[in-house]
């Protein structure tokens, strides 16, 4: 989920907890007892002692399965329909939503920096802060802030778990009277999360190959999850940097071009060069085309930087090249202000790629 598009779900926490903090509790055990029947969950029964039981329900997401007591319902008001799940507590105003989304090898704590960064440029939000939360077996850390508008005030604590590859968003919102209760909910909540998903990242080198290359590469770098053998496949391997999202769009990648567009690399650089440049984006500048090497092979080269911000300063190179009657394109992404890390990890890539 991108940071502006979570921003605006933040902001509209309002709404949310204005609907759950309404229900007087009556209203509450009506739809309690009425829940859809399409909700995602099945419930079972845990043996507390000899004369009591207490229900759980599991809540399935993707990546993630959640299990919490019976003591919550979905919400059915459509004011998270951007959630992948939302749930509200039976007894108690708080409301839980979650976002599944790409962890990019950044931990919990890079993502969390990262989204008090955009919600301190929100008018509406106060008292952003952020911070790990080593209290939870899992990579958890919190961006708490809150937000008023139209005389209302509510808190928002925006959890971030990542897993792997995954990384889910659980925003918990509530009122100040309830902060208590809150928490006690936020540590059910994460306590009752699992990783689900058979994906993990590799331990060990790793090598891709094809019938056009192969390519050795470091735990530091970790494939897109689609890794193919296929002819035609771009091998795209992305940067590990573990707790900030200044590196997290450094990349490599290779393919073997054959569609026939063009006659010879020289073609498609041109050809990629012009688009960039007609596109006349004002996040893109200093596009250039020029001659080069890589592989000790002559090839046609693309430069261009990507400037959006505070961080996602991108210095772009795309080599085009032919090799044994085949047409390779390979794209590098290195944060502008590197300082020499993501270079050499990527110089190291390219030493131990292979061609055939």
């Amino acid at each position: 989920m991108n940071t502006k598009k979570l921003t605006a779900l933040l902001l509209a926490a309002m709404c949310l907890t204005a609907f759950s903090g309404c229900k007087d509790d009556k209203a509450q055990s009506s739809e309690a007892e009425a829940v859809s029947s399409t909700e995602a969950a099945s419930v079972q029964s845990k043996k507390k002692d000899d004369n009591q039981t207490t229900e759980y329900k599991t809540f399935e997401l993707d990546d993630f399965s959640l299990t919490v007591s019976d003591n919550y319902y979905t919400d059915e008001t459509g004011e998270y329909s951007d959630s992948d799940l939302c749930i509200v507590n039976k007894d108690i105003p708080v409301a839980v939503a979650f976002f599944e989304g790409f962890s990019y090898a950044v931990t919990s704590y890079g993502h969390a920096e990262s989204l008090a960064d955009s919600l301190k440029n929100e008018p509406q939000c106060s008292d952003i802060t952020f911070k790990r939360c080593p209290e939870y077996a899992s990579d958890v850390s919190v961006v708490n802030y809150i937000s008023s508008e139209d005389d209302k005030t509510v808190i928002g604590d925006m959890y971030v778990l990542c897993e792997q590859d995954s990384m889910l968003y659980i925003l918990v919102i509530y009122t100040d009277e309830f902060r208590t209760e809150a928490q006690q909910i936020t540590d059910e909540v994460i306590n009752g999360l699992e990783y689900t998903s058979d994906f993990y990242f590799p331990t060990e080198p790793q090598t891709f190959e094809n019938n056009y290359f192969s390519v050795l590469y470091e735990t530091e770098w970790v494939d897109n999850r689609k890794s193919s053998t296929d002819d035609n496949y771009e091998l795209r391997l992305k940067y590990a940097h573990t707790d900030s999202m200044d590196n997290y769009l450094s990349s490599y990648n290779i393919k073997v071009i054959t569609d026939g567009k063009h006659d010879d690399a020289d073609g498609y650089a041109s050809a990629d060069f012009m688009s960039r440049v007609e596109s006349q984006s004002k996040y893109m500048q200093n596009v250039s085309k020029d001659w080069d090497e890589i592989f000790g092979i002559s090839a046609s080269k693309v430069n261009y930087t990507v400037t959006s911000g505070d961080f996602l300063n991108y210095d772009y190179s795309i080599y085009f090249f032919e090799h044994n009657g085949n047409i390779y394109r390979v794209s590098i992404s290195i944060p502008t202000e590197d300082d020499g890390t993501v270079a050499a990890a990527v110089r190291k890539l390219i030493d131990n790629t292979t061609l055939k």
